[in-house]
């Protein structure tokens, strides 16, 4: 008596229920194309000259793909596709002869003519392993070190893009509906309009208690709405794809304000300005040379200005960053990162990324000087960043205690409502900055 043929064992990840819960958080699983995969699995196909590409996400049963290159399928069964190898051990596979190897010999795509593999996992932001870019070919290759490389780099893209997708659901927004279209023609517009633009909030020295340099923080000057906080439309900014024209074009006017403050003798080096950078713009490459670009058309000091790596909710590995910060401190720029002690912004990123300085988080502040632990931590986390030469910098000081406490302490550098809120750079000065003392 014959019956339908026995499925193979199917690899597992260890944390297989987390992963596929964090795999449908995305909402991604069947929806339409979307032109930045696309262009992404075209790139990888292209780079690695490979007749197949594709973004596969891996799901309980079933690998489908996202995006695709070279193939007129849109899944397979989980127990046949290379990718479930990936997101079971969240470690590149590569296999040189698909037919020579017992695991993958019998797939349909192997009998269809695929005779090559190489996959890197998609990562997301829980640290589990959703699926894979993968590329493959036609005749047995050997896919080495450099190959993989490229096909990370583009694996944290792609994941970055999944981010968006994520934020998206946050948002109330979809990527692919009419909803999340509207919006970003919408955020595009008030870019356009000059709505979207940064104020500024004092930055002091904790040492002298004046004015060291100013941060620059995104508001949408909206005609009907008035000023709308960035808690209230970076998240659109995020799941729209406007978050790197947006950054630049912050980048853009804070760099320029600095020239009007020093240009109306309003300030004077080494006062400077901080600036909100995505690690999604970090991962374009080029960012870094169009910013130290933009400094030298101004004809500024690259050290006073500080670009501050923010946290989004998109998750970038730090290889997909590095370059970008490496090339901004080569220039002179000073990097801080901002939200520490919260998200990504961890003790393995202060130690990894090449920074100059760490910006506390202001929910740890709040706490202070009444919560003994929280005290101790921050005592601690000031020494020990000074320690390895970084400066360091509070936000969200609201009290004469709180500033108290930072100062017996140490801290660099604070910021908040006690010294004041962020206004347009028209009235940060109403009147020439002191230089007395």
């Amino acid at each position: 008596m014959s019956g339908a043929p026995a499925r193979r064992e199917v690899p597992l990840h260890p944390n297989e229920s987390d992963r596929l819960e964090s795999l449908r958080s995305y909402g991604l699983l069947d929806t339409p194309r979307e032109q930045a995969y696309d262009d992404l699995v075209q790139l990888a196909s292209a780079l690695l000259d490979t007749p197949m590409a594709a973004v596969s996400l891996v799901d309980r049963d079933r690998q489908w793909f996202k995006a695709s290159v070279g193939m007129d399928i849109n899944e397979t069964p989980r127990d046949e596709a290379f990718c479930a190898y990936v997101a079971a051990s969240g470690e590149p596979l590569v296999v040189p002869d698909a037919l020579a190897d017992p695991r993958f010999r019998d797939f349909e795509l192997v009998k269809g003519g695929l005779r090559s593999y190489a996959g890197v996992p998609l990562v997301g932001r829980d640290g589990l392993p959703l699926g894979a870019l993968c590329v493959a070919d036609t005749r047995p290759r050997r896919f080495g070190s450099r190959a993989l490389k490229v096909q990370q780099v583009l694996a944290d893209q792609v994941a970055a893009r999944m981010e968006l997708s994520r934020a998206d659901l946050r948002a109330g927004l979809r990527s692919h509906d009419s909803v999340s279209v509207d919006m970003g023609a919408e955020l595009r517009q008030a870019l356009d309009r000059g709505e979207i633009r940064p104020f500024f909030q004092p930055v002091i020295d904790v040492r002298t208690g004046r004015a060291s340099g100013m941060e620059a923080l995104l508001r949408w000057v909206h005609p009907e709405r008035g000023v709308i906080g960035p808690c209230d439309f970076l998240p659109a900014v995020e799941a729209s794809g406007m978050i790197a024209p947006v950054g630049r074009h912050s980048a853009q006017q804070a760099l320029r304000a600095l020239r009007r403050c020093y240009d109306l003798g309003q300030a004077e080096p080494p006062f400077g300005v901080s600036i909100n950078v995505s690690p999604v713009q970090l991962a374009e490459p080029g960012f870094a040379a169009a910013v130290l670009e933009e400094i030298h058309a101004l004809d500024l000091p690259p050290e006073v200005v500080t670009v501050e790596l923010t946290e989004t909710g998109v998750a970038t590995s730090v290889a997909a960053i590095h370059q970008e910060l490496e090339d901004l401190r080569a220039g002179g720029v000073k990097v801080d990162i901002d939200d520490f002690g919260s998200g990504y912004s961890t003790l393995q990123r202060m130690l990894d990324l090449p920074l100059t300085g760490l910006k506390i988080d202001m929910g740890i502040i709040g706490r202070l000087p009444d919560d003994d632990r929280t005290a101790r931590v921050v005592g601690w986390l000031i020494r020990a960043a000074h320690d390895i030469g970084l400066d360091v910098i509070a936000e969200g000081v609201e009290t004469e205690a709180q500033l108290t406490f930072l100062r017996a302490h140490g801290c660099d550098r604070v910021q908040g409502h006690l010294f004041g809120r962020a206004l347009p750079i028209e009235s940060f000065f109403p009147a020439p900055l002191d230089r007395a003392g």
